[in-house]
């Protein structure tokens, strides 16, 4: 399990849009990727969210083990990504419904609440 998971949902206007970003995302992660796997990446993954009607959504999912991994990543993929024409242009025409960076700290977890237990069991 990763200790670290970003997740980040992009809304396009139409659906030309949204493949433009898959064939952009496709074509550059062939670079980026590889390397992002290097600074601690342990998974990518980019997929179509099916709603009602005529939407256009993406999620985005990075996994990763460390804090640190997080961070070297952020820094790799806004100097290496986010910089490129292509991306640039895409990005103004969409809208960024969510991001949302969770880590999960089963160990730091499972502490509270033992300590939770025995106080309550100590009441």
């Amino acid at each position: 399990m990763s200790a670290l998971i970003n997740y980040t949902t992009i809304v396009f206007t139409t659906e030309f849009e949204m493949n433009e970003m898959i064939k952009h995302i496709d074509d550059t992660s062939k670079v980026w990727a590889p390397e992002m796997k290097k600074h601690g990446l342990k998974r990518f993954v980019c997929t179509r969210i099916w709603n009602k009607g005529d939407t256009f959504k993406l999620g985005i999912l990075f996994e990763y083990d460390t804090k640190e991994a997080f961070e070297a990543n952020v820094e790799y993929f806004d100097k290496h990504f986010t910089t490129l024409p292509k991306t640039k242009e895409l990005m103004t025409l969409v809208k960024m419904e969510g991001s949302l960076t969770i880590f999960y700290l089963v160990k730091l977890i499972s502490v509270y609440l033992c300590k939770a237990l025995t106080i309550l069991i100590n009441k």
